[in-house]
C-alpha cells in the first residue's frame, strides 16, 4: 500500500525565475488518464456550487500543463520543477494568478479531493473566487497515481475529454538532482533492460521512474556472448560474461517515445 501525500502552492504571476543550472532532458511514458481528470472537476465544481462560486471550466492550455506537471512530479515529487523554477514556469500564456495542488497515491477522483477538500491550503486553491480556469492531471506508468490540479484566470479554451491514453512526456532535470539505475526485467525467454531515473524527491521514497528507450544507447561488452538492441532487448548466443551498458545518447537536447 502506497502512502497518499498532498501539497498546495499559490502565486501571482510572474514567479521566480527558472534555474539554469546545467540540466539532460528525457522522455518518460505513462497513461495519462483524463477519465479521473473530467471526474476531478466535477467534484471540484460541486464543492464550488456549495458556496454559490462560479464553476471551474477546464482550459486546453492548463489541463496540458496539469498532464506535464504530474509527469514531472512523478519524478520529483514537489512545487519546484525537476528543471528547476517554480511550478508556474508551466503556466500558459494569460494567467495573472495561479495556484497548483500536488497529490500522489490516491487510488481515484474521490479520494484525491476528499485529501484536498480537508486540507486548508488546497481548500483555499479550489475554492479561490478569482481562479476561472482549471487544468486537471492523473499520470501513473505503474500503480502509484499521480494528480495534480492547476489553477489560473486566462481567457477559456474550451476541451472536451480525450481518451485516455500512453503519452511520452519530455522532461527536463537538473543533472545534480538524478540518479540513474539500470534494470533487468524478464521478458519471456530473455530480459529487456530499461533505465530509471530517481531524485531525492522521488516519492514514494527510492521508486524510479523509466526513462523512453530511445534516449538511450545500449552496448554489450561482448557481443559473441551476449547482444542488446535499441530497445534494450537482450538475446544470449553462446556462455559466458557481458557487461550491458546503458548511456543518453550524445547530443541529444530532447528525445521523444514512439
Amino acid at each position: 500500500m502506497c502512502l497518499a501525500l498532498l501539497s498546495a502552492y499559490a502565486v501571482r504571476i510572474p514567479d521566480i525565475i527558472k534555474s539554469l543550472g546545467s540540466s539532460a532532458t528525457f522522455s518518460v511514458s505513462g497513461m495519462r488518464d483524463y477519465a479521473e481528470a473530467f471526474a476531478v472537476l466535477d467534484l471540484a465544481n460541486r464543492e464550488r456550487a456549495k458556496e454559490s462560486l462560479p464553476a471551474l471550466q477546464m482550459d486546453a492550455d492548463m489541463l496540458e500543463a496539469a498532464m506535464l506537471r504530474a509527469a514531472e512530479t512523478h519524478i520529483y515529487w514537489s512545487h519546484t520543477r525537476p528543471g528547476g523554477g517554480g511550478s508556474s514556469t508551466a503556466s500558459p500564456f494569460g494567467n495573472s494568478t495561479y495556484g497548483e495542488n500536488i497529490a500522489v497515491g490516491q487510488l481515484d477522483a474521490a479520494a484525491v479531493m476528499a485529501g484536498w477538500m480537508n486540507s486548508p491550503g488546497h481548500r483555499e486553491n479550489i475554492m479561490k473566487a478569482d481562479y476561472s480556469v482549471i487544468g486537471i492531471g492523473c499520470f501513473y506508468q505503474g500503480d502509484v497515481r499521480y494528480w495534480v490540479q492547476v489553477f489560473g484566470d486566462k481567457p477559456v479554451v474550451a476541451v472536451p475529454p480525450p481518451v485516455n491514453t500512453v503519452v511520452s512526456t519530455p522532461v527536463r532535470v537538473l543533472k545534480e538532482n538524478y540518479y540513474l539505475k539500470l534494470f533487468a526485467q524478464p521478458e519471456g525467454t530473455t530480459l529487456r533492460y530499461v533505465l530509471g531515473i530517481n531524485t531525492r524527491e522521488s516519492w514514494p521514497t527510492g521508486s524510479y521512474t523509466v526513462i523512453d528507450a530511445d534516449c538511450l544507447d545500449f552496448s554489450s561488452s561482448d557481443t559473441t556472448v551476449a547482444s542488446v538492441d535499441a530497445a534494450g532487448l537482450l538475446t544470449k548466443h553462446s556462455a559466458g560474461s557481458a557487461t550491458i551498458t546503458a548511456t543518453r545518447k550524445a547530443g541529444i537536447i530532447m528525445c521523444s517515445g514512439k
